[in-house]
């Protein structure tokens, strides 16, 4: 029988779109296509850790994302988190995923500050019961670290092969160290020069500079009072 693929799960605000997130999402399906079927952005409605006012509107997010992403069929976007009013728990996106793909292995991607944070999340540590993770370094992060930091967390993990970046979690999923070349873009830094008239070119793609443009009064009325 076949092994039904997996699908990698990548949240966060996109406020805006940036070429670090493309990019780190090409790399996940590179390392995984053989394991997963697509790469999701799923944008925050209502983040429960962030400024609101300081976010576009959820609908100008996603049109940036689709925009980004047109030419490239590997990759998609989730809209779930649009349909709810209450903030974007991640535990219960997922959950409602879940629902909607029973037997599909999930994998969520994350950078390694919001992994050590975990326990500071809504339901973080039984995330586990919902997804796999794929933990992004971030700065001096090590392999080494990340084995130290799942077993903080998840003391009973253990590894699943011989493979030292593969870790089992007791709930169900796995944790793994998804090593990847790293371009430091932020938002915040994109988003404050927009907002001063510098250049964004090459910081974010074609397609999201000029929605930008297009919807430049309300982007600024947006930013310049929260970004």
């Amino acid at each position: 029988m076949k092994q039904n693929k997996g699908i990698v799960f990548f949240g966060g605000s996109f406020n805006p779109p940036h070429i670090g997130h493309l990019r780190l999402a090409i790399e996940a399906w590179e390392a995984f296509n053989a394991e997963i079927d697509r790469v999701i952005f799923v944008p925050c409605a209502l983040h429960p850790q962030k400024n609101p006012s300081a976010l576009l509107p959820f609908s100008l997010r996603c049109e940036m994302l689709e925009a980004c992403i047109r030419h490239l069929p590997f990759l998609g976007i989730s809209t779930i988190e649009g349909e709810r009013d209450e903030p974007s728990y991640t535990y219960e996106t997922l959950a409602a995923l879940r629902l909607q793909r029973p037997v599909t292995p999930f994998y969520f991607l994350l950078g390694s500050d919001d992994y050590e944070q975990l326990p500071t999340w809504y339901r973080g540590l039984e995330l586990p019961r919902l997804t796999n993770f794929l933990v992004v370094p971030r700065g001096v992060y090590t392999e080494s670290d990340f084995i130290a930091q799942t077993h903080l967390l998840w003391p009973e993990a253990g590894h699943t092969t011989v493979d030292r970046g593969r870790m089992c979690i007791q709930g169900g999923g796995e944790a793994v160290f998804f090593q990847t070349p790293s371009l430091s873009v932020r938002a915040t830094d994109v988003r404050n020069r927009w907002c001063a008239g510098r250049s964004i070119d090459f910081l974010v793609p074609s397609a999201v500079r000029e929605s930008l443009s297009r919807h430049e009064a309300r982007v600024r009325e947006i930013w310049d009072g929260g970004v």
